[in-house]
Parts: structure tokens; sequence; C-alpha cells
């Protein structure tokens, strides 16, 4: 039965994590080496402004005294998922600079787990952001503090930026991962916890106006799917990011910027392997 599910994942939608050059998800698109000392300088860095900005959350959340809802909302689960991701990357990308990460041609499952992190916060930050400074912010409610821009601005403009540094791709099949965790979310968190008589950090039940399913099921309904058709649209721009940084750099360096080694021999290996990954590139993506 598993290896039938895995067959159609791979086969028919294409929305397994199997990659054919693993090495792409620890190294940048943009490195001249192997391995490369300035990416593994910002990966680390990167991963500590995540560990700063879930500290931050949690410190307003104690200073408002409403930590006890606090992994209720989408936005501090998203944001706790993001510094675990972070964190995933930079300790896989020191192990192998190290060279105490083997990278083979086979995915391994914390590879796995850390793209599947990657593609659901990076479209789940978008979405979180846009959500709320359309439909969900009002200035007598909200207050624009420290950790409200850090979450609800700066948390997407770092993440579409990572996209243009790092190396692995996204295909626009992998909606499929992110959809399903909205789907989770929405049925826990939105319906089944006010359902029990969860109620948010002003003592409503529901977590967000949008989703009171006790009161408003038939536009709760419409608002979910909305939301999850916005999620899936919103990994496909990501997606094209993803596609029009790796033109780019086919662009202005094509194969002659490859990761360099010590040897000639296992440079020419890196070339060959690059024009390979150029072949194969619009298959990864789709």
């Amino acid at each position: 039965m598993k290896e039938k599910v895995q067959k159609f994942l791979s086969k028919k939608i294409n929305c397994d994590f199997e990659h054919d050059s693993p090495k792409d998800f620890v190294i940048s698109q943009w490195q001249s080496r192997e391995r490369c000392v300035v990416y593994l300088i910002y990966r680390w860095l990167l991963a500590a402004f995540y560990v700063l900005s879930v500290m931050i959350s949690i410190v307003t959340a104690f200073l408002r005294g409403d930590f006890k809802v606090y992994f209720i909302y989408l936005t501090n689960l998203n944001l706790v998922a993001t510094m675990i991701a972070t964190l995933l990357g930079a300790y896989i990308s020191t192990q192998f600079y190290r060279n105490r990460y083997e990278i083979t041609n086979k995915m391994t499952p914390t590879l796995k787990f850390y793209w599947f992190l990657s593609i659901c916060t990076t479209m789940y930050a978008i979405l979180i952001s846009f959500i709320y400074w359309a439909v969900l912010y009002h200035q007598d409610n909200n207050k624009l503090d420290l950790n409200n821009v850090i979450v609800h601005i700066t948390n997407s403009c770092i993440l579409i930026i990572d996209i243009f540094v790092i190396k692995h791709r996204a295909r626009f099949s992998h909606f499929v991962w992110p959809v399903f965790c909205g789907c989770a979310y929405l049925l826990i968190f939105t319906w089944l916890y006010p359902f029990f008589g969860g109620v948010n950090r002003r003592g409503q039940n529901y977590i967000y106006p949008i989703l009171n399913w006790n009161a408003k099921p038939g536009s709760s309904l419409i608002a979910a799917f909305g939301v999850l058709f916005l999620g899936a649209l919103i990994h496909s721009i990501l997606v094209c990011i993803h596609r029009i940084r790796g033109k780019i750099h086919k662009r202005f360096y094509g194969k002659y910027h490859t990761v360099s080694n010590s040897s000639t021999k296992n440079n020419l290996r890196e070339m060959e392997a690059q024009e390979q990954q150029t072949n194969v590139y619009e298959n990864n993506c789709i």
C-alpha cells in the first residue's frame, strides 16, 4: 500500500519530495565553490533572526497575558515552523560544509522534511501577511508594535529574498502540501476548537472573525475555500519566482558558473552534473 501511494505521488501528480540533485538543498544558487562559508554564515544569520523573532513573539504574548492561546493562531504556528526550518537548513548546511553530511543521489528524510517545511512556511508567511493587512487589521484593536511588524511584514520579505539565494526548486504540484496543512488547521483550530468551547485572546468563541463557524457557517465556508485557493495561487507565484531565479542564473552564468572542486576531474563532473540539472530544470518545477 505504501509503495502504491508513493508511486501515485511521484508518477501521477509529481508532488513527492524526490529530487535529482539533493546537494541543491545545502548550497546557494550563486556560489562558485562546492562549499561556501558566506552562504553558511547567511544560513545561521537567518536562523538566528527567526529564533529572535519567536522569542519576541512569545515575550509579547506573555506581556499581553494571552500566551495560553498562543498556539491557536496560524501566525504563531507558522513562525515557529519557520524557525525550525531555518535552524534545520543551517544545521544540514553546516554538516555538509564540515564534510559530516554525505550528499548522495538520493534524497534523505531530513532533506525531504526540510523541503516540506520550506514550501509550507514560505507560502503561509505571505498568505498570513496578505490576509492580515487586507482583512483582519484594525488600528483600534491591533497595535503596530515590533512583534506585529516582524510576523506580518519582515517575515514575508525575508523569505522572498531567501528564494533568490537558495538553489533548490519548488514545484507547482507541491501546492497540495500547504493546502493539506491548511485543511488540518481549519478543521482542528477554527472548527473543533471553538466547537468545544475554545476562545481567542479576547475571550470570543472563534479565532478569526472571518471563520466564525458557529455564527456564520456559510460565510465561513466561503472564506475557508477562498483562503485555500489564495494559498494555492501564492504557491504558484512563488514557483514562478524560483523559475525566474534559475533563468537569471542560466542567462548570466550558464554552464560556465560551476561549483569548483580541488581537482579538474571533479570539476568536470560538476560541469556535467550542472548541465544535467539544467536539462531537467523544468521537470523539477512541474
